[in-house]
């Protein structure tokens, strides 16, 4: 198991309930919809859809965004219930991809983050996202590799890996973490509520529940 690092983000497992604490009001669970969100706060949730990998349909009713690290291996387990969850709500939620990796303790993290950007450049962000989690090798060749198999551009994707063309991307999604309480992997937030670590099909359904009956 991971240790936090002192007043540094980590990898979280947690399964004691932390799940829906909303985005306005992180010290309790609250019952209010999200419509009383401050313009501040709702602006912001909607900013983080904005030039974001997108799974899903667009127009579906839920959104859930993602604050994730490929070399976490608690974001790695929470790729199935994400995938159950997708496949149960079909055309009613969507999920809104967002990095966050933790460069002290998951030294590839970034890499792999900066290589997966170049490949949503392409359009094919979702299959180069579930390679990185199904092998968990970001060596830079295997990241390459990762690129043929997805029928990426490699000579373009080269281009881009040297040149750093998503350096800035990565660093925007990672400083917009602890502003939103963001202190480890994985992280959610369901049209603004929040759940922290690896939790199961049931926390995330009864928020989803809740957001579909308003």
């Amino acid at each position: 198991m991971e240790l936090r690092q002192k007043n540094a983000p980590f990898c979280n497992n947690k399964k004691y309930p932390v799940a829906g604490r909303p985005l306005w009001n992180r010290s309790a669970p609250s019952t209010r919809s999200s419509s009383t969100f401050s313009r501040p706060l709702l602006a912001a949730f909607k900013y983080l859809q904005i030039g974001a990998p997108v799974r899903g349909s667009p127009e579906a009713a839920v959104t859930i965004v993602e604050f994730s690290n490929f070399e976490c291996p608690f974001c790695k387990q929470a790729q199935l219930t994400i995938k159950q969850l997708l496949e149960h709500y079909d055309g009613k939620v969507k999920l809104v991809y967002r990095d966050f990796p933790l460069d002290s303790i998951h030294p590839q993290a970034r890499r792999a983050a900066d290589a997966a950007r170049l490949a949503h450049d392409q359009g094919n962000f979702w299959d180069f996202h579930d390679l990185l989690f199904s092998e968990a090798k970001m060596a830079p060749e295997d990241l390459r590799q990762y690129a043929s198999k997805t029928g990426l551009d490699t000579v373009k994707f080269d281009s881009c890996v040297f040149n750093g063309t998503h350096k800035f991307t990565v660093q925007r999604d990672l400083d917009k973490g602890p502003r939103l309480g963001i202190t480890s992997t994985p992280a959610f937030f369901i049209s603004g509520r929040m759940i922290s670590g690896a939790q199961s099909f049931e926390a995330f359904a009864r928020i989803i529940y809740n957001e579909l009956a308003r």
